[in-house]
């Protein structure tokens, strides 16, 4: 999370995380946003991404789902090459 704080990640956010989110998941930014997925970044390289089922299924409306420059909880696969979004911070 070091390369975090270059894209704005400070003591702020970090105290309006949640607990839960910060332990089992890895935070990022969004830094593009594409119909049905997204590409976010640790501080270290882009990354594409795409939003969980039950992110996708259980928001009211699209604007809870990730736009630019939101924190997201994330799941990094494939050797960081790909995400899965499970939350918006």
């Amino acid at each position: 999370m070091i390369d975090l704080e270059s894209f704005g990640f400070d003591e702020w956010f970090r105290t309006q995380a949640e607990i839960e989110g910060i332990h089992n998941y890895e935070i990022a930014r969004v830094v593009v946003v594409h119909r049905d997925s997204c590409v976010v970044t640790k501080g270290d390289g882009e990354v594409f991404a795409e939003c969980s089922g039950n992110l996708l299924y259980s928001s009211d409306s699209p604007l809870d789902l990730p736009t630019t420059g939101d924190w997201v909880y994330a799941d990094f696969y494939e050797g960081d090459g790909h995400a899965i979004i499970h939350g918006v911070l």
